[in-house]
């Protein structure tokens, strides 16, 4: 009998070590970011992009950097036209 329990026991510690698992692996699903309308993301995406100081720089300007934060903001990002509507080139060499 006593076999069985610890049987048990060990059947369900391995359940709940599943669930574990599993709920740190979708716990960046249920951030609140991820609930935020389309219509907000893309005004915050239109504000950041005012400190661009080269929009063609892809290692550091502004739509190309929150492009890569996953893959909702990237699809945001490409079908909203207002975000890339403005160029801005650094044509200061030193």
């Amino acid at each position: 009998e006593l076999s069985d329990l610890n049987n048990v026991i060990d059947h369900f510690t391995q359940r709940r070590d599943a669930v574990a698992s599993s709920l740190s692996l979708h716990t960046a699903s249920i951030s609140p970011i991820r609930v935020l309308p389309q219509e907000l993301l893309t005004t915050i995406f239109y504000y950041a992009s005012f400190d661009v100081t080269d929009s063609l720089d892809c290692k550091s300007g502004s739509p190309w950097v929150l492009g890569r934060v996953c893959g909702l903001w990237r699809d945001i990002l490409l079908s909203t036209p207002l975000l890339w509507s403005t160029v801005v080139l650094d044509l200061h060499y030193n």
